[in-house]
This record gives structure tokens, sequence and C-alpha cells, in this order.
């Protein structure tokens, strides 16, 4: 049997031991993490020189070496899509689909999912603007502001962090 190629997608403390584990088994010849960082090489993995969000590099960086199939650890790759693009290009991936990521990336999309589905959650309220968000505030002093996804998104969930009132967002 022919030893695999592996390419783990990530630079942390999980993607290392992930990384590290599979490059232990007998059926792995070499595992690659992007970007990995300089600690991986003492486990035997190649760091490579590629941004976990530049897909187009990491697909032909897989389609050169012919990687047997990619494990993606960062969340924010999961959500902008990483799977979608490889499955597109017809490469063997092992992580959740955009819309799946979700789930644990974007609190407001989970918060609703569960809400449409009836699994028992905290309640909450979404915003796209800033006035409304405040408006809601004034109505209801001791609201929490859970968590602002972006600036750039516009858009504000509410619960468990007091909000303060020299900040109207605390990310």
């Amino acid at each position: 049997m022919e030893k695999m190629k592996l390419l783990v997608i990530g630079a942390g403390g999980r993607e290392f031991a992930i990384a590290k584990k599979l490059n232990e088994s007998p059926h792995v010849d070499t595992v690659y993490c992007a970007p990995g960082n300089i600690g991986m090489v003492t486990a035997g993995i190649v760091p490579l020189n590629i941004a976990e969000d530049d897909f187009e590099a990491l697909i032909q960086f897989a389609k050169d070496q012919s990687i047997n199939w990619t494990f993606v650890g960062p969340e924010d790759a999961l959500c902008a899509g990483v799977v979608d693009a490889f499955q597109k290009a017809g490469l063997k991936i092992f992580g959740p689909n955009q819309e799946a990521a979700q789930l644990e990336g974007s609190k407001d999309y989970a918060l609703n999912f569960m809400n449409k589905y009836h699994v028992p959650t905290a309640k909450h309220e979404t915003f796209t603007d800033l006035k409304s968000a405040l408006r809601r505030r004034r109505q209801k002093p001791r609201t929490r502001l859970r968590k602002c996804l972006s600036w750039a998104k516009k858009s504000w969930s509410w619960k468990n962090v007091w909000w303060d009132r020299n900040t109207p967002c605390l990310s």
C-alpha cells in the first residue's frame, strides 16, 4: 500500500496535535501543515508558507503534491468555505462545509438554528444597525451584550457580557 501525503490547515496547538498523531501512522509518508509553525518541525511535520485563508494556493499545493486528504482546524477557514472549495476542486477534505460550520462560527446563526428546530437555548436578539441596538439597550438597561460579530458585518447579538456605556460593542 502506498503511503499517504496529508495536509493539515492551521497553525495552532490543535493542528499541531492532530498533525503529530497523523504523522505517527505507518500509513503516512508526509504531513504538511499550512501555515503551521516552526515547532512542528520537531515532530517531522512540514510547515508551509501558505496562509490558511488562501484557498487557491492550498488547492494548488494539494494538487501539485498529490495530497491524499486534507484536515481543517481553524474555524475561520471552515466558515469561509475551505471545505466547499476543496470539494469543488475534487479534493478529499475533512471538515464541515461552510453552512454547517456556521453552527460553531456564528453565534447568531447557531441561536437562530436552535430556535428554528426548537432546541432549548437562551433568549436573544440580533440587530443589523447600531440605532436599533441602542434603542433596545435604552428599553432594557440591564440587557447584556453577548457578542458583536463585527462592525463590518454590522450585526450584534445580546446576552452575557455587561454593556459598557462608553463602548457599544465588546468583541
